[in-house]
């Protein structure tokens, strides 16, 4: 829309520039504030990579490397990883750090795609506000900056909506533009498959709010698109299964049809919506929705449903894992579009000529945005996590970075297992009491250490405590952690 802007020429730039430079606050902590599995998960593949081709590495790093590579099983093509492995190269050295400014960057990028696609579909102030949204919420801040696929995922699904709504409503599309559309979709689905949800929803949504389907559903064109957005995701996958057999994980394996015929799913599910989001952003984007015009209100539809069907096939994840939500930061952002668009027209038409009104109304609209920016960087800088790098890196050289350890340990042994340059198998936190000693002696047999620093799991295993204790040396402890010497018996033989 071409009617007079309320907020000043600069606005986008500034918001771009801040949302970027709040995700760079505490850059260098560990990655371990926001799902520390699913970053260190993400930094032990980027490693491997790396050392993969590092020929000047010691060997015994290489190879531990290597072997932490290859133990993760395949969710997704590893895109983050391979961006990040390839950024080691280019410095010489592992920096960590460098995926957040990655993930940073491409949650920015996804707000000015979300900007564009707003500013069609209502004004540039409605779409200033969107972007401000999506920049500035707490958990999205925390969120985007994180290891994983997740935020370059929405950022490409918002970027394939933005393309696609910009020829879609000028009539009948070039094949350069069906193709284009087509890639940057092709390329959401392949960063993380679990975009379908969002691509085909906003697709599926204006497509069919805007009417004569019949010569739409005809056209090649939107066939070919169709193919051109599943085909690189649907390529891996099938050669990653069937080919090369590294894959073996499905949409059944995470499904749970008891979860979703619980109300208590619901309750929790609408909990941590409210948690993360907030219940008057969430409000005020649902009634945002039916204040566009046809065709955004069918893609904004298209966008609820997608995020509905996509938390009912996924409903562990959704109510357990804070990042199955942030397409959802996006969603409610565009949602917002068409309230913003209303306000800042209302503020134009009151405050008009009048600098001195208009000047206030800034001020209060810069003081809004202040708060969240506030909270965000609380949230950052709220806990240090340097301090226990050094804590793994200790354990790992108690045990002399085995490659052949046995774990009762945080996040999977992860912590362990990067910092501590180890490698091994984790025992089972939910394992109980439910194993006898023949078990117990196969399981550890042939085992160097067992490092347990889940010390109140393990007083919940008391035949696996004393097994370890009448069998095998203490090889160190300390008040939060013990490593049972596994490689010798009591007596000090060889077992």
């Amino acid at each position: 829309m071409m009617e007079k802007s309320f907020l000043p020429r600069g606005t986008l730039l500034f918001l771009l520039v801040i949302g970027f430079a709040i995700r760079l606050y505490d850059l260098t902590d560990p990655p371990l504030d926001f799902h520390p599995v699913r970053q260190l998960r993400a930094a032990m593949i980027a490693r491997g990579m790396y050392y993969a081709e590092l020929p000047t590495a010691p060997e015994w790093q290489r190879e531990i490397a290597l072997r932490q590579w290859k133990g993760l099983e395949t969710l997704e093509p590893p895109v983050m990883e391979r961006l990040v492995s390839l950024t080691y190269r280019a410095l010489g050295r592992e920096v960590l750090w460098v995926a957040r400014i990655f993930s940073s960057a491409f949650w920015v990028l996804g707000a000015l795609a979300l900007y564009f696609l707003a500013s069609r579909l209502t004004s540039r102030d409605g779409a200033l506000l969107a972007a401000a949204f999506a920049l500035f919420l707490p958990f999205g801040v925390v969120a985007s900056r994180s290891f994983q696929p997740d935020p370059l995922m929405v950022a490409l699904s918002f970027a394939t909506l933005a393309a696609f709504y910009a020829w879609f409503v000028r009539g009948e599309p070039d094949w350069v533009h069906v193709v284009g559309v087509g890639l940057l979709g092709g390329a959401a689905l392949f960063v993380k498959p679990m975009a379908a949800f969002f691509v085909f929803g906003g697709l599926t949504g204006m497509v069919l709010a805007s009417g004569d389907l019949r010569a739409r559903a005809s056209d090649a064109k939107y066939w070919v698109l169709v193919a051109l957005i599943l085909a690189p995701a649907a390529g891996y996958f099938f050669l990653g299964k069937y080919v090369n057999h590294r894959i073996g994980l499905g949409i059944w394996d995470f499904f749970r049809p008891s979860m979703v015929t619980s109300p208590r799913f619901y309750m929790d599910w609408q909990a941590f919506i409210v948690r993360f989001i907030g219940s008057g952003a969430l409000a005020a984007a649902i009634i945002g929705t039916f204040a566009y015009g046809r065709v955004g209100r069918g893609m904004m539809l298209g966008l609820w449903g997608g995020y509905l069907l996509f938390g009912l096939a996924f409903p562990y994840h959704i109510t357990t894992h804070s990042y199955y939500s942030l397409p959802l930061v996006m969603i409610v952002a565009a949602g917002l579009a068409p309230i913003g668009s209303a306000v800042f027209a209302r503020l134009a038409k009151k405050t008009g000529e009048r600098r001195a009104w208009r000047l206030a109304a800034l001020l209060a609209v810069g003081l809004v945005l202040l708060m969240p920016l506030r909270e965000a960087r609380g949230v950052l800088a709220g806990k240090d996590y340097r301090s226990q790098v050094g804590y793994w890196e200790r354990l790992g050289r108690l045990v002399k970075h085995s490659n052949n350890l046995l774990e009762l340990s945080h996040d999977y042994g992860y912590r362990l297992e990067y910092y501590g340059w180890t490698n091994g198998s984790l025992w089972p936190v939910e394992a109980g009491d439910q194993v006898d000693e023949a078990e117990l002696q196969a399981r550890l047999e042939g085992r160097s250490f067992f490092v347990i620093t889940l010390l109140g799991e393990l007083e919940k295993q008391p035949t696996l405590k004393s097994y370890l204790y009448e069998t095998y040396p203490v090889y160190e402890s300390g008040d939060d952690f013990v490593i049972f010497d596994l490689r010798a018996g009591k007596d000090g033989g060889a077992q």
